[in-house]
């Protein structure tokens, strides 16, 4: 009887038609054909889009493992079928170069390559435009950035290129980690380019924290041009704790075109352990910096944090925060689960969320925001085994859990109004959660959040008295998309059998292309597919 509800069940929520479209009242589905490749390649990432479809970047490596040998640009029509795919070359003879990343700015696709010249000892960033047309690199490259590796003693000490762009698209940037020796100030520099991709302002600098006591852990570039480091520094060595408080502080730094020194802003909370931080900054040039704390360390969360600084005087305008309630902690526990923590609480112990990462924040167009992450780590198991000839051998099995996805929303007022958990159990072996994680993305007063999981997950009452089943990664998962409101409740709808559409989706490759339509991608074997999301 169990059975037949459950495939009763499945059945009637489950419903697809691969080659149409699969309708309901709030969006369709629209399948794309499937592609042969080779195992070896993968989706990077969708590049960009116009009226006409979509384009992608495929790498060409080992599925877990491995550098990247190839690079091909693909263009896709509106039902998500394959167009043209031309591989990209990164030669000009008899030099190679090296792919950095392709970004789109003023409907231009500009591609950027380094060099790195063993006779010169340079390392230089070039950037190109793109003839989508033709899916190759126009002939108008130019150099953008460059520095001098030739003093560092450390040999593979040559730095690498980040880019990222503005809110607006009206700043490019380009940053890169200086060379240095052991002991050494960390070394930085950048240019920041307009969306023309020309050269308003560089600096190569030495941040005022040695190497071995921070750690640079965002960058962004405002609408003015103005550059944010994010750095985690260390008062005396690499450790969490001293006497019982935090060994640490959260650094953002401000630099500016024509001032020498940054501005700093010191991120804390008195006697609390700051377990992660996102930042971002207002139009109106206050900077939001928002995440996690703990009471215990840096591996456990106990509540939630917003901060509102005014970008001039640094002044705190605004600080919340709030403590996870105990609906909170106990949220997606089996009933054994929760009577532990309980019991705990009732003995006036600590409790707190073990391995959260804070993934974003959103600023609401009302002018609240949105934090969300999800619980990840890595375990590695290592067994020996002796074999009949008495040769032993040890293995080592890397566990990779990708788990409940939390949110936190803070009001206009920088208030921490809730705090809420989506489910989810995703544990994989030695595949570096190749299927795991989360897309997500917002529509009108709605957060969406779109995942693979375990079909029974979907049963009523799966979770009063049982552990959450666990995707693990094989064909008979199911696509869901959660539904979040701006009052903390959510719905959850399957889209779709791994099954039925013989593919099991990425969701760290997905990505929206309009306000309306989301591109999805997933591959089994030596088959690749895209599909659409397309909302009512």
């Amino acid at each position: 009887m169990k059975n037949y509800f459950f495939s009763t069940f499945i059945g009637l929520v489950i419903s697809i038609t691969i080659y149409g479209q699969n309708q309901t009242e709030k969006y369709d589905i629209k399948w794309g054909n499937e592609i042969e490749a080779s195992r070896r390649q993968t989706l990077s990432g969708i590049i960009g889009s116009d009226q006409s479809g979509f384009y992608a970047l495929k790498t060409k490596h080992g599925m877990f493992f491995g550098l990247s040998t190839e690079l091909t640009i693909e263009k896709y029509d509106n039902n998500a079928n394959l167009l043209k795919s031309v591989e990209l070359t990164l030669t000009d003879e008899p030099k190679k170069r090296s792919y950095e990343d392709i970004i789109k700015v003023n409907d231009k696709y500009y591609l950027f390559t380094s060099f790195t010249d063993s006779k010169t000892k340079l390392n230089s960033l070039y950037v190109q435009t793109i003839d989508m047309a033709s899916l190759t690199p126009n002939n108008d490259k130019k150099k953008v950035a460059d520095f001098d590796y030739s003093e560092s003693s450390w040999k593979r000490n040559r730095g690498d290129f980040l880019t990222t762009t503005s809110k607006d698209d009206s700043k490019v940037l380009a940053f890169y980690k200086l060379p240095f020796d052991r002991g050494e100030k960390k070394r930085i520099g950048f240019s920041v380019l307009d969306n023309s991709m020309n050269k308003i302002w560089s600096r190569d600098l030495a941040l005022p924290y040695n190497d071995e006591l921070c750690d640079i852990e965002r960058i962004r570039v405002d609408n003015e041009g103005k550059v944010y480091v994010q750095c985690t520094v260390y008062k005396e060595k690499r450790r969490a704790k001293r006497h019982g408080e935090p060994n640490y502080e959260y650094v953002l730094l401000c630099y500016k075109n024509g001032s020498e020194k940054p501005d700093d802003y010191k991120i804390s909370l008195q006697g609390k352990f700051l377990a992660d931080m996102q930042f971002s900054v207002r139009n109106s040039k206050d900077i939001i910096c928002a995440g996690f704390y703990s009471e215990k360390g840096t591996f456990s969360i106990k509540g939630a944090f917003y901060l509102t600084i005014d970008g001039s005087s640094k002044e705190i305008i605004k600080q919340s925060y709030k403590e996870f309630s105990i609906d909170a902690l106990v949220e997606n526990l089996t009933e054994r689960q929760k009577k532990k923590v309980e019991r705990k609480l009732e003995k006036g112990k600590e409790v707190e969320l073990y391995e959260y990462d804070l993934d974003n924040i959103i600023m609401r167009e009302d002018g609240g925001a949105l934090l969300y992450g999800e619980q990840y780590f890595v375990n590695a198991v290592t067994t020996t085994q002796t074999g009949p000839n008495g040769v032993i051998t040890t293995i080592t099995n890397y566990y990779y859990n990708y788990n409940d996805i939390i949110i936190v929303s803070v009001n206009p007022g920088g208030d921490i109004e809730w705090v809420t958990k989506i489910p989810k159990r995703q544990v994989t072996v030695n595949d570096n959660g190749f299927y795991s994680s989360y897309y997500n993305f917002l529509r009108n007063d709605k957060i969406y959040f779109l995942f693979n999981d375990n079909p029974q997950n979907l049963l009523e009452k799966t979770n009063d008295s049982k552990k959450y089943k666990n995707f693990s990664g094989g064909k008979n998962s199911v696509v869901v998309l959660a539904e979040l409101d701006y009052n903390g409740n959510y719905t959850k709808d399957a889209l779709f059998k791994s099954a039925d559409a013989e593919v099991i989706i990425r969701p760290k490759v997905c990505s929206e292309i309009s306000k309306d339509e989301v591109v999805i991608f997933g591959q089994r074997r030596k088959t690749q597919r895209f599909a659409k999301i397309i909302f009512r």
